[in-house]
C-alpha cells in the first residue's frame, strides 16, 4: 500500500463493483471488489487532516514493484 492525496487518485472502474469494509478504529474505508475480493485501495483522512487514498500498488499495471523502495513497518510491537 502506498498513500496519496485524494485529488491525485482517479478510479477508472465502476464504483458499483466495490464494497466497503471498516475495522478497528474505522479511520480507513477499505474498498473491495465484489467479484474477486481484492482490495485495490482504501479511503481515509491523513495525519494532517487531508483526504487520502491508500493504493494497493499490485493493482496498478504500470507500477514496477521491483523498482520501489520498501519501508518496513512492524505493527505488532506498537
Amino acid at each position: 500500500m502506498s498513500f496519496f492525496p485524494a485529488l491525485s487518485f482517479l478510479l477508472k472502474a465502476d464504483e458499483s463493483a466495490l464494497e466497503t469494509y471498516t475495522f478497528n478504529t474505522h479511520k480507513l474505508a477499505h474498498r473491495f471488489c465484489k467479484t474477486c475480493g481484492v482490495q485495490p485501495f482504501a479511503e481515509g483522512i491523513g495525519p494532517d487532516g487531508s483526504e487520502t487514498r491508500a493504493v494497493n500498488l499490485r493493482c496498478v499495471a504500470a507500477c514496477d514493484l521491483g523498482a520501489l523502495r520498501v519501508q518496513e513497518f512492524n505493527g505488532a510491537d506498537l
